[in-house]
């Protein structure tokens, strides 16, 4: 009786509006958690920091850019972190930077809650009932991206979105948010892939190299041209520098900690690459939707397992690529156990309901988050390639229904 009435679509869009009311709640919940808080970042001889610090670092890089200086030096007088996005991000900051601390958090909270919802509303090929438990499934991984004020929420629904905008046809509209993407965090260039999959290419990469050329250059509004050279080679050698230093809640990082295995960083990412890629050699797959949302889950997956700075709230993308994952096919009872245990080792292990010596002694020590997202991007890079697909461009425009390789 309860599928029964769950299934009724005035109730789904009932439900739906419950779910937009929960992220919305999430947000101002997170936002005041936040706003009150403090940290003392371990090494800077107890200096208290507020606990929204990467909010505080994305509105002070937006000041520093006015001012003239470098983006990518550490001002431990404003904030105990470096900054590592792009001039770019610094300047579209300043949409939030001049409101008081509380009203800007709270709207940065919600552009990273909002369009994620947004986005999982907009994939076809998952019943609105699904979409509801995807969204819940998410809600929680969710909430500690919020908590830390981070960029990862609208990273993945930047990712969705792109998907679901070339889906659709809207060309412009993707080429955007994947350039987009790029300049709020380098790896969302992986978006790119998904280009691959539609006709008019030349049309698309046309597009992408004018978002590329017209928002790298936004800057220039406040700043003159050496400026804008200099802090993109300075944002270029942090990057460089950071990527030696790390290795992340990640592929890498698991196994030095469990197998203790020294791995060249470059070797496990160039290896990345290519268990990601294999399966697009498979053009005859192309014309299928449910191979190409398998790809889109993949991708959000990758970008964190093969991340040598992913950390706890970083995993909101791979969140939302596991959900995509599981909701979009016929659901089997070892992938359910599956779901439930990335949900139990990925999401709730980083929380109080863990105890203090299991969650800090051993979740944290082996990464042992990276598991169940490193197990199932390995099942979908085997189901790209073994499982048979059935969705033949059904969900593309009537304008694109061949694909043009």
């Amino acid at each position: 009786m309860a599928i029964h009435i769950f299934r009724n679509k005035n109730l789904v869009k009932i439900r739906f509006s419950y779910i937009f009311i929960l992220y919305l709640l999430i947000a101002v919940i997170a936002s005041i958690q936040c706003f009150h808080g403090f940290i003392r970042p371990p090494g800077l001889g107890g200096r208290v920091y507020s606990n929204y610090n990467n909010y505080i670092l994305f509105k002070n890089s937006f000041f520093h850019l006015i001012q003239g200086k470098d983006l990518y030096k550490l001002y431990l007088n404003e904030e105990w972190d470096l900054y590592k996005y792009s001039p770019t991000f610094s300047l579209f900051f300043g949409l939030f930077a001049y409101l008081p601390d509380f009203i800007g958090l709270l709207f940065w909270n919600l552009l990273n809650a909002i369009p994620l919802l947004i986005g999982f509303s907009l994939i076809r090929g998952i019943s609105d009932r699904d979409k509801i438990f995807a969204l819940l499934f998410c809600f929680i991984e969710l909430m500690g991206n919020l908590q830390n004020s981070q960029s990862n929420g609208l990273t993945a629904a930047l990712l969705i979105l792109t998907f679901t905008s070339l889906e659709n046809g809207k060309y412009i509209l993707a080429a955007f948010f994947v350039v987009f993407s790029v300049y709020l965090k380098i790896y969302g260039g992986i978006g790119l892939v998904l280009f691959l999959f539609y006709p008019s290419k030349l049309r698309l990469l046309l597009y992408t190299l004018c978002w590329f050329i017209l928002l790298g250059l936004l800057p220039l509004l406040v700043i003159d041209l050496n400026q804008l050279l200099y802090l993109y080679k300075s944002w270029g050698l942090l990057l460089k520098t950071d990527q030696v230093n790390s290795t992340g809640i990640s592929v890498m990082g698991l196994l030095q900690t469990v197998f203790k295995l020294n791995i060249s960083k470059n070797f496990m990412e160039l290896s990345g690459i290519i268990v990601f890629l294999l399966p697009l050699f498979q053009i005859r797959k192309y014309k299928y939707y449910d191979f190409r949302l398998l790809v889109l889950a993949s991708m959000l997956i990758w970008v964190v397992i093969f991340n040598y700075k992913a950390e706890s709230p970083t995993y909101i993308i791979a969140i939302c690529g596991i959900a995509i994952w599981f909701f979009s096919q016929t659901k089997t009872s070892i992938n359910l156990i599956i779901l439930i245990l990335a949900f139990i080792f990925t999401t709730l292990s980083s929380g109080d309901l863990f105890p203090h010596y299991l969650r800090d002694g051993f979740i944290k020590n082996y990464y042992i988050k990276a598991l169940f997202s490193i197990l199932i991007f390995g099942l979908i890079s085997y189901d790209l390639f073994k499982r048979k697909m059935t969705t033949e461009v059904a969900y593309l425009p009537k304008n694109l229904k061949e694909v043009n390789i």
